[in-house]
């Protein structure tokens, strides 16, 4: 894949098998071809979708306006959820978009038990896991 500055974006995938698997990073990076009010209005038109990713825990938004790039940190309940965004229409839109170049990707494993320690939001993923298995919401009596 290439984005809009000709930059190949390479995806390596690495698929998990087995329950248990561990909760997984994804930090991207890009330089900004517009400015940051521009930035913003195109954060707030993605944030929805964003929010709707299954698997996705949830993200971080950033920006360095002085620099002019920007980026993401994402928390995906596995490789699976990981894979199936990445593979998505979402990230191919934001990966062609004219408002970015420049985009790189890493992929990381959670270090669960020290990230707890350092009040990571590790719970978020058990709670997400949880909610995510229930068959239908308890009604209250």
């Amino acid at each position: 894949m290439y984005n809009d500055c000709g930059h190949q974006f390479k995806t390596e995938i690495w698929l998990e098998k087995g329950e248990g698997m561990p909760a997984k990073v994804l930090q991207i990076n890009f330089r900004l071809r517009v400015s940051t009010p521009e930035y913003l209005n195109f954060c707030r038109s993605f944030a929805q979708a964003f929010a709707e990713v299954p698997g996705l825990c949830w993200k971080i938004w950033l920006l360095n306006a002085r620099e002019k790039t920007a980026g993401g940190i994402y928390l995906f309940e596995n490789d699976q959820a990981l894979t199936e965004f990445l593979l998505g229409p979402l990230a191919l839109e934001m990966e062609s978009h004219p408002a970015v170049c420049d985009l790189s990707a890493r992929f990381f494993d959670v270090v669960e038990d020290v990230t707890a320690v350092t009040r990571g939001p590790v719970r978020t993923l058990q709670v997400l896991a949880y909610k995510s298995h229930r068959l239908s919401p308890v009604e209250e009596s």
